[in-house]
């Protein structure tokens, strides 16, 4: 049976089943706020650090050489894909403190941490 929209089976004995009352979202942009400390799962557009820095492209090596501070890019540790133009704030490598990148200012520190919300 088709239903125009998301429902479910109810514990009323004497209903089957009943649509769902689900607040259409206007925001269809992604969320700026992340779910837990790490934001491993974060996938907003946030691309600058706590001290007001602008995020290094993850898949640069300037202003600061990446690979030399010991970090190597790996598609594989980002939930979404990346592109040369990607410098948001991420946790790839599941760092206790949280969100981070590398500092786009090329000023020390090499990585800072960002300021995203819990949700």
């Amino acid at each position: 049976m088709y239903r125009e929209k998301p429902w479910c089976f109810v514990s009323d004995p004497d209903i089957e089943w009943e649509y769902c009352d689900i607040p259409y979202c206007h925001n269809l942009g992604p969320l700026e706020c992340k779910n837990n400390r790490q934001g491993k799962t974060y996938m907003g557009t946030k691309n600058v650090t706590k001290a007001g820095h602008p995020c290094q492209l993850w898949m640069r090596e300037s202003p600061n050489p990446i690979s030399s501070h010991g970090y190597y890019w790996n598609a594989g540790s980002f939930l979404d894909d990346l592109h040369p133009s990607h410098n948001f704030c991420r946790n790839p490598d599941g760092d206790s403190g949280g969100l981070w990148c590398f500092n786009g200012a090329g000023t020390d520190p090499v990585w800072e941490y960002c300021d995203i919300k819990l949700c």
